[in-house]
């Protein structure tokens, strides 16, 4: 049996190397891809968690502004009665 082409010989470990470097590569970007969705995942998880923060306090700010006004009213209310005195 004869020996292959020297040409042919080279060209079969270039076609070797590029398939590694293209497993190389591959394995890189599924990686990295791995760590943008994990990466993803965490700043889902953080906005949600702000989000209910500012839902929480905007509520809490309601609440307040309903106690205030209610109590704004009942201030008022008194000064009414008081001014038709008995003291």
């Amino acid at each position: 049996m004869s020996r292959p082409p020297e040409a042919f010989m080279i060209f079969k470990e270039e076609l070797k190397k590029a398939q590694m470097e293209k497993e190389r590569l591959k394995k890189e970007y599924e990686t990295k891809i791995e760590h943008f969705s994990s990466e993803m995942g965490i700043l889902k998880e953080k906005m949600a968690a702000q989000e209910e923060m500012m839902k929480t306090a905007l509520e809490y700010a309601m609440k307040l502004e309903s106690q205030l006004n209610h109590f704004q009213d009942k201030v008022e209310d008194d000064e009414e009665r008081n001014s038709y005195g008995y003291h």
